[in-house]
């Protein structure tokens, strides 16, 4: 049975960035729960989480690839990008950014700004993706957020605009009130996503007035027309906080923080409808740069335009085989399905395609520009390939491969193992574009070159 089908402007293209740990799956299991794409909350430490499914995964109690689950809320289709947090993997997370829109970046209250989380947000940056915050784990010890809010000031050089001020702390923490709503949201930490919507507390209006100063004063500043009405009155009517609100988020004009702490699915609806109401569509993203022959050439994003989609992550699975997950930037495939990989210039033609839900597939009926899709057994294609429509080929531009940090010799433990060994790194090397396969030049033993020892010995052990 085919899934639906979204126009472009109805498509939210979302990654999901941060530390190791911090607790970027469980959020998005939360999302994907509370927006009924999924019947239960799904959990990484009980191996019930829809998005962490490899055994590698389940064994390491986190994500080792980017996964994909779309969901749909208020009428969009928001398609969440899960992605690794390891150092050993960090890699994969960066291209994935690549296939998005927006990223919410999420970082551990208790641990702050972590070193991982400083690397995806400068690629974020480097990018020009708009970025929101989502201070996890906020019911945890030592989670203080006002220490946390300084320390994204000082790590990331930025004016955090919380749009939510927490109710409770540590382990009394159960709840958020918001600033557009002026009410106080209450969680039921037993019965995850279910809440009591409330008059303000007393001895929190002045916090929120506070952070509602914050808040107009800084979508003020995006705006040349709001800047000068909010210095004639020091004042904005909360319509025009939220339009100027919306058109600097999309802008990545300012960066939002929201409170939460997913394994109860505490903020998870917030951002749901954050993403759905504020963050861009497929249709604001900038123009691609990339080259064509000898020429370096701006190609803008349009529905209208030849069909151009760029490969962001290459799954390799021992029953299905390869699949390639792609992002459509213009147009839609050709009607036979014939399209060139625009870096080799090689044919490719496109089987089905599916929208992804972890490992689920869902057959596509009609493609849309902007959405996220893949395919099977592509054979000349690869992470990070362009696949474009005949006569309009154009080679995107990549991220660099980062040099290799560590180094194991693979021997064979017999002759008639040699060959075995061979096929099944050219499977691995084929959806990890980070590992590397040389010869030693005097012992002639074969080498695998990876990030890190965990990195290695997830390739060995597959």
């Amino acid at each position: 049975m085919a899934g639906p089908s979204f126009a472009s402007d109805k498509i939210r293209n979302i990654a999901r960035v941060g530390h190791g740990g911090c607790g970027k799956t469980s959020l998005a299991e939360a999302m994907l729960f509370l927006s009924g794409a999924t019947g239960r909350l799904g959990r990484v430490d009980d191996e019930t989480s829809i998005l962490d499914f490899e055994p590698e995964e389940h064994k390491r109690r986190g994500s080792i690839a980017t996964s994909l689950a779309w969901l749909e809320h208020d009428g969009h289709k928001i398609n969440v990008l899960d992605t690794p947090g390891d150092q050993n993997f960090i890699f994969d997370a960066i291209h994935a950014m690549q296939g998005a829109d927006a990223v919410v970046v999420v970082v551990s209250a208790p641990d702050g700004v972590e070193v991982q989380t400083q690397r995806v947000w400068n690629e974020a940056e480097r990018l020009g993706l708009p970025r929101v915050i989502f201070l996890n784990k906020m019911d945890r010890d030592r989670a203080d957020p006002e220490a946390a809010l300084q320390d994204l000031r000082d790590r990331f050089g930025i004016r955090p605009v919380p749009l939510q001020v927490p109710l409770g702390s540590e382990g009394d923490f159960h709840g958020v009130a918001s600033l557009f709503m002026r009410k106080a949201l209450r969680y039921d930490r037993s019965d995850p996503g279910r809440y009591e919507k409330t008059d303000l507390p007393e001895d929190r209006i002045d916090d929120v007035d506070a952070a509602w100063e914050n808040l107009v004063e800084s979508v003020a500043e995006t705006d040349e027309e709001l800047l000068e009405q909010y210095l004639d009155s020091f004042e904005l009517a909360p319509e025009q906080v939220r339009a100027g609100f919306q058109k600097a988020l999309k802008r990545g004009a300012l960066t939002p923080v929201l409170y939460g702490a997913a394994p109860s699915a505490i903020g998870g609806l917030a951002l749901l409808e954050l993403v759905a109401w504020a963050f861009p569509s497929p249709l604001d993203h900038a123009p691609l740069s990339g080259t064509r022959g000898e020429d370096l050439v701006e190609v803008p994003v349009s529905a209208d335009a030849p069909f151009l989609a760029q490969i962001i992550h290459t799954h390799v699975d021992e029953a299905s085989g390869k699949a390639s997950l792609f992002r459509v930037f213009n147009g839609t495939p050709p009607s036979d399905n014939h399209v060139v990989n625009g870096h080799s210039g090689k044919d490719e033609r496109l089987g089905t395609l599916f929208s992804l839900r972890g490992k689920e597939r869902t057959p596509v009926r009609e493609p849309v520009p902007g959405d996220l899709y893949a395919v099977a057994k592509l054979k000349h294609s690869h992470t990070g390939d362009p696949l474009c429509a005949p006569g309009a080929a154009v080679d995107l531009d990549r991220i660099p491969y980062p040099p290799p940090m560590m180094s194991y010799v693979v021997t064979p433990a017999s002759k008639s193992d040699a060959d075995k060994i061979k096929s099944a790194l050219e499977r691995l090397l084929e959806e990890d574009p980070t590992l590397s396969v040389s010869t030693d030049e005097l012992t002639h033993h074969l080498v695998l070159n990876g990030m890190g020892q965990a990195h290695l010995d997830m390739a060995i052990e597959r």
